[in-house]
Order: structure tokens, then sequence, then C-alpha cells
């Protein structure tokens, strides 16, 4: 019945600074996202590494940015590993992946877009982050049309707890590159393809931002570089838009004059951190085929 022991007046403590431990404890309790904490370069002091991987979670839209790669290295015609920064928007504030390729120097110029790789994800921007993912690709015949078999294709895994998260694959296809995306079960959940005219048979090249006649692209890569095409997601057996993968174009005069990329990709709603894992690999895959 007292109301100043309520506030542990009756006890020597101050009114302000009970209001002022009740703030902070208010203000403290939300706690800031996965992603957050990656872009401040949290550790795995602060963050459980086994729960690192949820930083993919409700991600509806992810930036694919490519680093550039070292200019010598192209002089003597010696192509360099990809790396890649993955942030939620354009800017370069909001990194909180850093993504880097580990492939053999003869494989990069032997076999091209085609080599075999292993790609890991790290948490933070800055590259000796702890891995949270490992994107496995193994040697395949170069991407094409009505391939029966050694069809291109990348495998998704959680290095912190071990586990396979799902894949994507190269489709037979007439025409327009189409992919197929499997969750950890080896289901179709997802599929990506170029829009299509002339009944699902080629690229449609009027569909992206430059426009163009379509009479004007000879091949499947002039249509999908030339045009800016983008990719589009699907659901398994649906002919509905949910997402895509959009070549990016924030510095003209960098994509033009060097092999560096950006990418777009906007996901389906409420789609899991392990489908935004095998989307953001999908993607890597996409860039190695088609624009280096």
């Amino acid at each position: 019945g007292n109301p100043s022991g309520l506030f542990g007046a009756s006890r020597g403590v101050r009114l302000p600074d009970c209001i002022s431990t009740m703030g902070n404890f208010c203000s403290s309790s939300p706690g800031e996202s996965l992603a957050e904490k990656a872009i401040a370069g949290s550790g795995s002091d602060e963050v459980d590494p086994k729960e690192m991987i949820r930083v993919f979670e409700k991600q509806d839209e992810l930036y694919l940015k490519q680093k550039r790669k070292n200019c010598m290295q192209d002089c003597f015609l010696c192509e360099a590993e990809s790396e890649f920064k993955v942030s939620m928007e354009v800017a370069d504030a909001t990194n909180f992946l850093h993504v880097q390729e580990d492939s053999n120097c003869c494989a990069r110029i032997l076999c091209c877009g085609s080599r075999p790789w292993n790609t890991t994800m790290y948490w933070g921007a800055d590259p000796g982050g702890t891995p949270i993912l490992e994107v496995r690709r193994p040697f395949r015949t170069p991407a094409g049309c009505l391939k029966c078999c050694c069809r291109q294709e990348v495998s998704v895994h959680d290095v912190q707890n071990d586990l396979h998260m799902g894949k994507a694959k190269e489709s037979c296809y007439f025409c327009a590159p189409n992919f197929n995306l499997y969750n950890a079960e080896n289901e179709v959940e997802y599929e990506i393809s170029m829009p299509t005219c002339c009944c699902g048979t080629i690229p449609n090249c009027c569909s992206g931002k430059l426009k163009c006649c379509p009479c004007a692209c000879t091949t499947t890569q002039c249509c999908i570089i030339g045009c800016e095409v983008p990719f589009h997601i699907y659901k398994d057996g649906s002919g509905n838009k949910l997402g895509s993968i959009e070549r990016f174009f924030p510095d003209e005069g960098a994509e033009a004059l060097t092999d560096q990329e950006t990418f777009k990709l906007e996901m389906p709603t409420s789609v899991p951190h392990e489908m935004t894992a095998v989307f953001l690999a999908t993607t890597v895959l996409i860039n190695q085929l088609y624009f280096e």
C-alpha cells in the first residue's frame, strides 16, 4: 500500500534511475535481426554459429554484388576466382555476407563458365568470417538446349549444422534456359526460367528493360546479355510469376568496362530460409553460365 515503495524510494533508489533501467530493458528486448548483426560484424561470441544460417529468414529481396577482379590477372588471361557481397540494398552499408569461390586455376582458364568449384558464404561483409554455407558445383558440360545428361547443377550445404539444404539443376529445354530448384528432400519446389514467346520455344527479348527486336538476337547468350532478359521464378506446375533474378545496373560504366555484375533477387513471399540459400546459389550459377 506504499506508493513510494513501488518505485523503490524506500530502499534508496531514485525514480529517474529506475525509469532509465526500465527504458533500457524495453529498448533491448526486441533485439537486432541476424542480418543487422552480420552487418555490424558481430562474431561467433555474440551469435551462435549454428543459428547463423537463419540470416536468410524473412528476406524477400537481396542483392548479389560481384567484386571487381584484378586487372593484371585479366591482362595476362588468368581468370580470377569470383567474389561477391550479399546485401539487403544496393548500398554497401547493408552488406552482410561475403561469398568466395575456390577453384583450380587451370579449370578457370580451360573450362571457363563450366568449371567446377566450391563457393563458401561467410558471415559478415568482410573475408575471414564464420563459414555458414557451401555451394558445390561439379564439372558438367556447358549449358545448352535438349541435354539428356551432364546438366549444370549446384548443391547447397549448411556448414555449421552439416545439413543438405537443396539444389538447383538445369532442366531439358528447347531454347529458353530453365532450372528446377529442389528442397532438402529432393522434391522440386520452384522453377526458374526466362520469359518466352512463340508458344514457349524462344526467349522473349522484349520482356527486358532494354527493348530490342527478337530477330536481332541469334543466340540465347546474346539475348540474355544484350537485352537484359530476367529469369522469372515460378512455383512448380504453375505459370504465375512469384519472383525474379535480374541483372542490375547501379554503375553502368563498371558493368561495361569490367567483369563486375550486380543481381537483384526478388523471392516469393514467406519462402523458407533453406530455399533462399538455394536461390542465392542459383544466382551465382547463372552469373557464371551467361555473364562471365
